[in-house]
């Protein structure tokens, strides 16, 4: 069964990383292109989890970094694992607004029982995208 990935997160699917940067797919625009299946296009270490459910959210990393926990493993970041998530623009200001983005959309889905859809990086459990249902 197909199921359709929608983009929540401010309306935008939005990258980690320095943009640009080798290590994160990123495009111009901070986005990580996603093939039809939700699969990062250029990335052979990225784990797709869908409806996983926020468990912890740990905040006193803020305002460039929120750390997460979900329900479920992706890949090698087992379940319970705290997962990361690295404010995403040029300048310091944007990179704190991101994580602040993010991190509402995560007490979002962890005060409301929402899923959410993320693509991990399996090698040190970074988030590239996150998407609330």
């Amino acid at each position: 069964m197909n199921k359709i990935i929608k983009s929540v997160t401010f309306g935008l699917v939005v990258g980690l990383g320095a943009l640009g940067s080798a290590s994160h797919a990123a495009n111009s625009s901070g986005a990580v292109p996603l093939n039809t299946a939700g699969q990062p296009l250029s990335s052979a270490s990225a784990q797709v989890v869908q409806q996983a459910h926020v468990t912890v959210i740990e905040s006193s990393y803020m305002p460039s970094l929120v750390a997460f926990m979900i329900d479920q493993a992706a890949g090698s970041c087992a379940a319970g694992s705290f997962l990361k998530w690295y404010g995403v623009g040029l300048e310091a200001a944007d990179r704190r607004e991101n994580a602040q983005a993010v991190y509402a959309s995560l007490l979002t889905a962890l005060a409301g029982n929402r899923t959410i859809n993320l693509v991990v990086q399996d090698t040190d459990c970074t988030v590239t995208v996150m998407q609330i249902n």
